[in-house]
């Protein structure tokens, strides 16, 4: 029995051992802090995050049928408090309204097939931005140009609503722990050898210059944003060629495409990382030059120049997603877009009378 006890203890030292330099893991809420187990100090978001409760409206759960700015995108769209959204209805004279829920994951076929339909003319639209991260553009194509979704089918799909199967908690909760104790662990000694510990969905970066105000000057950035790098500009021409459709569609029915493509962490932070190794992201030099029938706001341009201008913290430091800071500078962008979109008309009405 002695024997037994003896080698469970000296079993279980390993584990205890891994187990106490996990409580050095400060988990400060952002999705790369948790995938990559990178320990970012708590307060950073507390001290970066001024929730607001702007008004926007969701159309999913709205009976609003006139919206000046209708918002169709990713994560970066629905983020309500510290994303851009927000700061847009904050700041702008305008109703701002958004999807979700959608019928499928693609936003441009989605926004096509509701423009085939009389989705805008049951809901009167000034605007539709399409907003789509740079990782996932070029895989933004429609599929089906003429495919029709009618503003009932629309509002029957808003109101269906998953039901998650019952788990036990406590037992999702311990397994969940002991995995991520494990990961800190594997992680925290490989990231010594490799920039994604070999296996991370997360790459960690030294910089060359302080951009955020975490206390480690480091770049923290989702693999895809790496693996995905836009090498050749053929889907991207196929993708813009569908977005000037969806502009002519638009167009008939009078409204105005606007069209962000969200920058990816590492394109824009990429020229700042020590001894980087990974190729240049060219995808806004190919996107750029393209002819466009619809407003276009390039947010690598926009946010590059304020990190020049030494603003940290235009991306969350935990996150792959824009802080406050960079929500409310895309904000301000698409303000702007806007306004002067609406005075080239108004002097184009006065020159053509």
């Amino acid at each position: 029995m002695k024997k037994i006890i003896i080698r469970s203890v000296i079993f279980l030292i390993p584990f205890f051992l891994i187990s106490l330099n996990y409580l050095r893991y400060e988990i400060s809420g952002g999705d790369l802090n948790r995938l990559g187990k990178i320990s970012i100090e708590k307060e950073y978001r507390i001290n970066l995050n001024r929730y607001k409760n702007s008004l926007f409206y969701n159309l999913n759960d709205s009976c609003e049928k006139k919206i000046d700015i209708l918002i169709i995108g990713d994560s970066f769209s629905q983020r309500e408090q510290t994303g851009f959204l927000d700061s847009l209805a904050d700041k702008s004279k305008y109703k701002i309204g958004k999807i979700q829920n959608l019928p499928n994951k693609n936003q441009l076929q989605t926004i096509i097939e509701y423009a085939n339909g009389d989705f805008f003319d049951s809901i009167k639209i000034k605007y539709v931005l399409v907003q789509r991260v740079e990782r996932y553009f070029d895989k933004n194509i429609a599929t089906d140009t003429n495919a029709i979704f009618s503003f009932k089918q629309y509002i029957n799909s808003s109101k269906i609503k998953k039901v998650k199967e019952y788990q036990v908690q406590s037992f999702i909760e311990f397994k969940n722990l002991i995995s991520d104790i494990i990961k800190f662990f594997k992680y925290t000694i490989l990231y010594l050898f490799d920039d994604n510990a070999f296996s991370s969905p997360v790459y960690k970066f030294e910089l060359t210059r302080k951009l955020f105000s975490t206390q480690a000057n480091q770049l923290l950035v989702f693999h895809h944003d790496i693996e995905n790098i836009t090498t050749n500009n053929f889907n991207l021409k196929k993708v813009n060629s569908h977005l000037n459709l969806l502009a002519q569609k638009l167009k008939a029915k009078n409204i105005t495409l606007i069209v962000l493509p969200a920058t990816d962490k590492y394109d824009i932070y990429s020229k700042y990382i020590m001894n980087n190794k990974h190729p240049e992201n060219l995808f806004f030099d190919f996107f750029g030059k393209l002819e466009k029938n619809y407003l276009y706001i390039d947010s690598k341009k926009i946010l590059s120049a304020e990190i020049q201008k030494g603003v940290l913290d235009i991306y969350f430091a935990d996150d792959t997603h824009w802080s406050p800071i960079g929500s409310k500078i895309i904000a301000n962008e698409v303000i702007k877009t806007i306004e002067k979109h609406e005075s080239d008309k108004t002097i184009k009405i006065k020159y053509e009378h």
